[in-house]
């Protein structure tokens, strides 16, 4: 059971006209920045895909129509472009580095009919061609040199189509008539097998992992294959007409004989495949239905061709037939491969975004109160990162104080008016150096007096303090200028 198809959206891009005649084949390079288009008059455009500009223009005169592109790199990382015609002859055309146009580099007769279709390995740069019944196996060397490394022997019936598989060390070939594929081995060159399918061969093509082999029935359907086995995917045709896959599948053939080739191509899943049909429009199958799961118009009732390309960008590319050709570039962003995964982060943050809003309106209404352990909770690590200011430790001026309130404390009470005790006065204010000079000690016995005061202030003291209720001493009576003169 195949996985879902990715969600891809091909809108209209951008219209190419230059042909004059039928467009046989439309190639894209693996980047997507270059696009191939050959007709039946031999003429190749080369355009710019970002800005519809036409790039260059190769005529090969008298080749007849150009029927298949690729687009190659050698081993020096330079731009090749190889097409091969009705003529028998391949062509190889090489981007020049100064003004970046294609110039010829080499031409090989290569067969006797028109070269069907062409083939590239880029791991070990080989090329392989089919053509009338033949099949060439080339070597191309760094400086674009074409070194035939093996010819299958000429067989009566029509080689279609060719492929490289199994890591390119096979080579596998479609002939139209018998409705048989066979596969050689390179090296040593061997046959392996030979494997008939249920219709014609026009064209085909492998999906990116060969387990599926798409054949275009030249009945105006696409059978799918399981390969290498070569059984059938499903029991029905892909084709974008109903009764025509109908009848396909029941065994019947169509009647229009004029039925062109068209080109199909795997998309980058493995699980679907684009397809051109008659009636002017291209279609993507997914290999679990019949149905086409998206139909891109072209318009006109002409054959379309169609190709493509994704690396960066997925582009699809439709060229149309017989009447007024042109070319038609579709383009469609990549979408991530998980739409579930895509709706449900949608729907988890939308309901955060709601559940959010509607609880900040409860709680301005005060429909519902949140616990004060949890507001504290919440609040708690704020506070502890705030830094605590700390307030520098400042001592008591008691000292000062006490020392003069005790010095004053065995004074005689003062008697008279205020303005007659000159010592209850304010010191006049003293600089710095003349304190220091009032307290540096004297010549002589300042010492001794010095030290006679002190003992005496330890005496007076020392009376006050022991016996303060005792009638032999003298009594302090607190008054304004005492309290005064603490403070100062």
């Amino acid at each position: 059971m195949s996985r879902p198809q990715l969600s891809l959206l091909y809108k209209h891009f951008r219209t190419l006209t230059s042909h004059k005649t039928s467009i046989n084949c439309v190639k894209l390079t693996v980047t997507g920045e270059l696009l191939a288009s050959g007709d039946d008059d031999g003429y190749l455009c080369i355009w710019i895909v970002s800005s519809g500009e036409l790039f260059d223009t190769i005529h090969v005169s008298g080749s007849g129509p150009i029927i298949d592109i690729i687009w190659v790199v050698n081993a020096r990382d330079h731009l090749g472009l190889i097409f091969s015609a009705a003529d028998g002859c391949i062509y190889l055309y090489v981007k020049a580095e100064k003004d970046g146009k294609f110039c010829a580099i080499a031409v090989l007769e290569a067969h006797s009919s028109a070269v069907e279709m062409l083939a590239y390995d880029p791991y070990f740069r080989r090329l392989a061609s089919v053509g009338g019944g033949t099949l060439k196996l080339w070597d191309v060397s760094q400086e674009w040199k074409f070194i035939e490394r093996h010819t299958e022997s000429s067989n009566p019936y029509i080689a279609k189509t060719v492929h490289f598989f199994s890591d390119s060390r096979h080579v596998l070939v479609g002939y139209l008539e018998t409705h048989k594929v066979c596969a050689w081995a390179i090296e040593p060159w061997q046959f392996l097998w030979e494997r008939a399918v249920f219709t014609r061969i026009g064209n085909a093509v492998l999906s990116p992992s060969a387990s599926h082999l798409a054949i275009v029935n030249i009945a105006g359907g696409m059978d799918i294959y399981l390969f290498p086995l070569m059984r059938r995917h499903d029991p029905f045709t892909f084709s974008g007409t109903p009764h025509r896959s109908l009848s396909l599948s029941l065994g019947f053939q169509a009647s229009n004989t004029s039925y062109r080739i068209h080109q199909v191509v795997f998309l980058d899943d493995g699980d679907s495949i684009l397809q051109g049909s008659k009636e002017g429009r291209a279609l993507i199958f997914n290999l679990s239905s019949s149905k086409p799961i998206q139909i891109i118009n072209h318009g006109g009732s002409s054959d379309i061709q169609a190709a493509y390309s994704s690396r960066d960008q997925a582009l699809i590319v439709t060229a149309s037939s017989h009447d007024n050709p042109a070319v038609k570039i579709w383009k469609a962003k990549r979408l991530m491969s998980s739409t579930i995964f895509y709706k449900s982060s949608i729907f988890v943050f939308t309901s955060f975004v709601i559940l959010s809003v509607l609880s900040g309106v409860l709680l301005q209404l005060q429909i519902i109160k949140l616990p004060m352990s949890f507001i504290e909770t919440i609040g708690q690590p704020l506070q502890q990162t705030q830094p605590e200011e700390q307030v520098p430790y400042l001592p008591p001026l008691v000292t000062l104080t006490t020392t003069i309130y005790l010095t004053l404390a065995g004074l005689p009470e003062p008697t008279g008016t205020p303005e007659s005790y000159p010592a209850l006065q304010r010191a006049p204010h003293r600089t710095h150096a003349e304190m220091t000079e009032a307290t540096e000690p004297t010549h002589g016995d300042s010492s001794v007096e010095m030290s006679t005061a002190v003992e005496a202030s330890k005496v007076e003291m020392s009376e006050c303090c022991i016996n303060p209720i005792s009638s032999t001493t003298p009594s302090f009576h607190p008054n304004p200028h005492n309290v005064i003169l603490a403070l100062l």
